[in-house]
């Protein structure tokens, strides 16, 4: 398909993440089942989930090879030969006094690991929570990773293996959807400020250029699967538009990620994003040619916000809800993307002309008479356009709001002297600091004559 993005988002994601992406694919008409199980297959055989791996070749009509087997029983014997070691790790750590001297959350591992030797902890124990969190995670028991790589994170003193552990959290927390992604979202956020303080000193430009490329697909589950959608958009719009570093990463290693920034800022509209609009902000990206990506779902917003087409508008707008709806992480919300869109529109058509025909309307929404009318009255209401209906002509009238010159002449000059009071008052500061350091640098020079 021409803008099919899955090979793209899979090069950016675990293998334990893209099986959930494949699997929804072939159920997918415009997707060859058999191409699509190949994929999978290949995936699947990178993990430990057997389950998995069985059921996928016989899907394909295939007999499981030996070597699934053989694994399967090596996976099992590691497993039990684990079970001794993990179980005194989690009996110490469920010990009452453990407990409650974990609860003063001493912040470095090192002094943790002090505290806690005097009663009873193994060095060794660190050991046992990466391994064995580890192989919980091949083998798709993500409850029991989650719980060990989170107690490896707090013995650890290794950073680099401490952010590998968060990765793994942040994996664990997606494919359990923990508490709504709350518990992604933390990680994302922890994730975000390491790679903003102690790896900026471990990682080379590009080795964080490439985390942070990971970060930004792997956080598209938790933005688009989440249940509380607006604010959901608004995080999308703060990390992937509104955070440099993010920003340049998708324009350095991949603009594909424009299509989602640009669904959230058209579904979110007008709504404040901090103090900001996100759909004026990703205009103003596409206006300044920033932005080399492009598909229906781009094409949309600059038809509709740029070039003022709404015939290409309309046009873009049927092949942007056939790309969303095989896209993997828009496919459940086309519904609400199709009728955000066709308000964006006709809210935007109303404010460049002075009447619409509901004829109009209700050829290019595909309505009846009745329920175009029903249309255009509710988004009169949930927006500013202060408009009529004619039922006689079957129009829209929209009466536009003019400014008289004095009424423009004073919102210009409101903040003048205001405005002027500022500048002043940041020269006179400039000029006072310039004339301290001439005074200081006057002092140096004759205590330095002084002492020749």
């Amino acid at each position: 398909m021409e803008f099919d993005l899955s090979p793209e988002l899979c090069k950016y994601l675990d293998a334990h993440l893209i099986i959930p992406l494949l699997t929804a694919l072939e159920s997918q008409p415009q997707y060859n089942k058999e191409t699509v199980l190949r994929a999978k297959l290949q995936v699947v055989n990178k993990t430990a989930l057997f389950s998995t791996i069985k059921e996928t070749h016989e899907a394909l009509g295939e007999d499981v090879p030996q070597d699934v087997y053989d694994r399967e029983d090596a996976m099992q014997e590691e497993t039990t030969a684990l079970e001794d070691s993990v179980m005194a790790v989690f009996d110490f750590l469920t010990s009452e006094e453990v407990v409650e001297t974990m609860k003063d959350k001493l912040s470095k591992p090192s002094a943790m690991i002090e505290t806690l030797k005097p009663l009873g902890f193994n060095p060794s124990y660190v050991d046992v929570m990466r391994t064995s969190g580890k192989l919980y995670y091949d083998t798709g028991n993500y409850e029991a990773a989650g719980e060990m790589l989170k107690n490896f994170r707090a013995f650890t003193t290794d950073i680099k293996e401490s952010i590998n552990a968060l990765w793994g959290l942040l994996a664990c927390s997606i494919l359990n959807q923990e508490d709504d992604f709350e518990s992604a979202k933390q990680n994302i956020q922890l994730l975000t400020t390491n790679f903003d303080g102690p790896l900026i000193s471990e990682l080379s430009s590009l080795e964080l250029l490439q985390q942070r490329a990971w970060l930004l697909h792997w956080s598209l589950y938790v933005f688009f699967f989440a249940s509380n959608k607006r604010d959901s958009y608004q995080e999308l719009l703060k990390m992937f538009l509104f955070d440099n570093a993010y920003i340049n990463t998708i324009n350095t290693l991949c603009p594909h990620l424009y299509r989602y920034l640009g669904v959230a800022a058209l579904l979110l509209g007008r709504e404040k994003v901090g103090e900001k609009n996100g759909m004026f902000e990703f205009v103003r990206l596409l206006r300044r040619k920033s932005v080399t990506y492009t598909d229906p779902i781009i094409d949309l917003i600059t038809a509709l916000s740029i070039d003022f087409d709404f015939d290409a508008a309309f046009e873009s707008l049927e092949n942007a809800i056939a790309v969303i709806d095989s896209d993997f992480f828009l496919n459940s919300i086309k519904e609400e993307f199709a009728n955000s869109a066709r308000e964006s529109i006709f809210e935007m058509y109303c404010r460049v002309h002075s009447s619409v025909s509901l004829d109009f309307i209700a050829e290019k929404l595909q309505l009846s008479d009745l329920d175009a009318e029903i249309w255009i009255v509710n988004l009169i209401r949930k927006t500013d356009i202060r408009a009529s209906i004619n039922l006689e002509k079957r129009l829209v009238e929209i009466k536009h709001y003019t400014q008289s010159a004095h009424k423009q002449v004073l919102d210009k000059t409101r903040w003048l002297n205001f405005k002027t009071r500022m500048v002043a008052d940041t020269l006179k500061q400039r000029i006072a600091n310039q004339t301290k350091q001439q005074e200081q640098q006057k002092k140096n020079r004759n205590f330095s004559a002084k002492k020749y």
